[in-house]
């Protein structure tokens, strides 16, 4: 068979990210390639996640295994527009650029990557760009604690005409809301989340998300069908609704340009301690950024629109800058309190939120 290199790449390149390296089973390492005759479907699967591209071909059926890795390596690393697969007695040739590489054949008996079957009691279809520009704004405030495996994930929250995704590891909460008429809450990993983001970016036809016991997203890209079939997290995440107050409880506000900001702590960190990085704030007439560490300190004026009786307040630099950079053009910051969380909200970003706990201090 012949079979377009570019394309072909593009479509491994993908599934690089589903292949356990160090699987002791091949299956989970190796890229199944299925033709009925009339369709080629690429597969690839870790456990807990199986992605499949498929698009229509003239070839002989045909059920082959190959390592996802080398493929990968051979197809980047190659010039030609094509490439052919010749299947040999004990191997395949692949025949590219000058070259002949040669792949053997998986036993028979490792050689079974299942399929994925799963019965789905719900299905919504979710605009592409807007479930991956959110996906992308909140995927870092994930938790990376294993002990709460409910908050190492995204949820998906429809819910009184809205879609909300939230992530939060309890230091701080980003939330993404866009319109919707269905209804359901479930929680994504961040593995899944990562994948979302890189299948959808050039993908402009809506996404049809499938729930039951497990999930399933279809879409088109490029002219393929493609497939994510993914665990879901179990646990019950969060009520973030309760950290996130109405803009009229707090009692100062801080308006400024979030990339004056956000160049102002990022300046102030090269001061900050390396493991625990934490910048001081004092807003008043005259507001002031500050940091130390154990041989030098910094501390910069702020030239922020600030209300509110003298505030000071401290916070983790790099958690917050990292919230920050979501955020574009100016921005409003509310307060309550040096122990209470801050709400961030944009002044054209209607539908992100932002909540940054700030440090403790006796």
């Amino acid at each position: 068979m012949k079979l377009n290199r570019k394309e072909i790449l593009a479509i491994v390149a993908s599934h690089q990210a589903n292949l356990d390296k160090k699987a002791i089973n091949p299956i989970f390492s190796s890229l199944r390639f299925f033709c009925d005759g009339q369709n080629l479907k690429i597969s690839s699967m870790d456990g807990e996640r199986f992605l499949t591209h498929k698009f229509k071909v003239d070839f002989n059926p045909f059920d082959i295994f190959l390592p996802g890795v080398n493929l990968y390596d051979l197809l980047r690393k190659s010039k030609s527009e094509f490439f052919e697969v010749v299947e040999e007695e004990k191997e395949y040739v692949f025949k590219i650029d000058k070259g002949e590489f040669k792949f053997s054949k998986l036993e028979s008996n490792s050689a079974s990557m299942p399929e994925w079957i799963g019965e789905f009691s719900n299905k919504i279809e979710l605009n592409a760009q807007d479930l991956k520009n959110g996906l992308k704004l909140v995927k870092n405030s994930c938790s990376n604690d294993d002990s709460r495996p409910f908050l190492n994930g995204v949820c998906f929250d429809f819910n009184n005409g809205y879609f909300n995704l939230c992530a939060t590891d309890t230091l701080r909460l980003c939330l993404y809301s866009s319109k919707s008429d269905c209804e359901g809450k479930w929680i994504f990993s961040k593995k899944t989340v990562n994948d979302l983001i890189k299948l959808l970016e050039d993908v402009e036809s809506p996404v049809t998300l499938s729930i039951g016991k497990n999930a399933k997203f279809e879409f088109v890209s490029n002219d393929k069908n493609v497939e994510l079939n993914t665990l879901l997290i179990p646990g019950q995440f969060p009520n973030y609704n309760r950290l996130i107050r109405d803009e009229s409880e707090y009692s100062s506000i801080i308006k400024t340009n979030v990339e004056y900001l956000s160049s102002s702590l990022d300046r102030i960190l090269t001061m900050a301690n390396l493991h625990q990085p934490v910048v001081k704030f004092n807003f008043a007439n005259e507001s002031m950024i500050a940091a130390e560490n154990a041989i030098s300190r910094g501390e910069e004026v702020l030239d922020v629109d600030y209300s509110g009786s003298e505030l000071s307040i401290a916070f983790n630099g790099r958690l917050l800058s990292e919230m920050l950079s979501n955020f574009s053009g100016d921005i409003q910051i509310y307060a309550l309190g040096p122990q209470s969380p801050i709400l961030i909200k944009g002044k054209d970003q209607d539908n992100l939120t932002g909540v940054v706990a700030p440090v403790k201090r006796s």
